[in-house]
């Protein structure tokens, strides 16, 4: 101990963070508390915690606004945020919530459930008529060059979603496939950025085939 005074030790250290780093550090801080929140919701709906038959569906309202704010809260970072090396320096455990991310859609209209699957009632031949509507407003959009983000990824999801209502088709059935990896790369995307001319093509490509395997699947066998 120092001769005549206290302790160096024992004195309180205060941290001076300039406005600047402040403001980085509240917005790493609400990014953090954002993916936990998320993983901890995909991981009790992986457990079965919210039942199929809840017509408020709180897990797709809860995932879609943990979402919506994932979105929001990239806009604050310069240089932009980078997921991948964000878990990485703080060692988080949170695949779930990184799928989800990287899809940017809830696990319902990605996979069907308590709204996005099994509700054709029969009425399967409606059905694919509403599956053929959207995907010709998502080819409208396209011939329009209207191929931004924020245009494409709500129209795809809502289309996934139809998809889903079929109780018959299987969770991999292909049109399934090309558009969950679609979300992706429309979901890792700004919201203002459009697709580039190959990646427009590839799209209309894929709905037209899409269209065609929907018609096959629901046309009736002529005998």
């Amino acid at each position: 101990m120092a001769a005549g005074g206290a302790d160096p030790l024992s004195k309180r250290v205060e941290l001076e963070f300039n406005a600047k780093e402040r403001d980085e550090f509240d917005r790493l801080a609400n990014m953090y508390s954002i993916v936990r929140q998320l993983d901890f919701l995909e991981k009790a709906n992986t457990r079965g915690a919210f039942s199929i038959n809840d017509e408020q569906d709180v897990y797709a309202k809860a995932c879609d606004k943990l979402l919506i704010q994932y979105k929001t809260a990239l806009t604050g970072f310069n240089p932009p945020f980078v997921l991948d090396d964000f878990i990485a320096e703080y060692e988080i455990e949170c695949g779930l919530a990184k799928h989800r991310i990287t899809v940017g859609t809830n696990a319902n209209i990605e996979h069907g459930g308590a709204s996005g699957g099994s509700k054709d009632d029969g009425n399967e031949t409606k059905l694919a008529m509403d599956v053929a509507a959207q995907i010709v407003t998502v080819l409208d959009h396209i011939q329009l060059n209207r191929v931004s983000t924020d245009i494409l990824h709500p129209e795809l999801s809502n289309l996934m979603g139809l998809l889903n209502s079929f109780s018959s088709l299987p969770i991999d059935f292909p049109t399934k496939v090309k558009l969950r990896e679609w979300l992706a790369v429309l979901n890792a995307k700004p919201a203002d950025e459009d697709l580039g001319d190959a990646e427009t093509r590839q799209l209309a490509h894929d709905l037209n085939v899409g269209m065609d395997s929907i018609r096959e699947a629901f046309t009736p066998t002529q005998k």
